[in-house]
């Protein structure tokens, strides 16, 4: 189950156009997105460092990165690219959490447990979105709440 309405663009084709090298296509690939991983950005935020740091500045650098490291990504679905994304996501906050806490050495103990929480948001979110009895109008409304 992907985060887009679905009255919006394909994902997978913009995934595709995306992997043969359109710039645009991931540039509106990525835009599916943004609310997605500002949402999943804010939950972490208020966990860790409340008012700390902006959600949308997080989720921008999670966007120049993975335009910046396409090349790298090796999947071909929505939910491969949906994780790759959610791990750039927890390396971009653990980053931030390590740079403000003064640290200069890399916690993977703390980005695997930042993706870990990430993903299991997402899990929660999914099932959210996809009640059971809901039309697609019903969970697009959530989606934008």
């Amino acid at each position: 189950m992907g985060v887009c309405t679905l009255s919006g663009p394909d994902p997978e084709q913009l995934l595709r156009l995306a992997k043969a090298g359109s710039g645009p296509g991931l540039g509106q690939l990525l835009e599916l997105y943004r609310r997605y991983l500002g949402l999943l950005a804010r939950l972490q935020i208020n966990r860790r460092l409340q008012a700390r740091f902006d959600a949308s500045d997080l989720v921008q650098e999670t966007f120049l990165k993975a335009h910046r490291h396409f090349g790298q990504f090796s999947g071909s679905t929505e939910e491969e690219l949906l994780s790759w994304l959610r791990q750039i996501l927890a390396t971009t906050l653990a980053n931030s959490v390590r740079h403000y806490y003064g640290t200069q050495r890399r916690d993977l103990r703390l980005e695997r447990e930042l993706a870990a929480e990430l993903d299991q948001s997402s899990q929660a979110l999914e099932e959210r979105l996809m009640a059971p009895g809901s039309s697609p109008s019903q969970r697009d409304a959530r989606t934008l709440t």
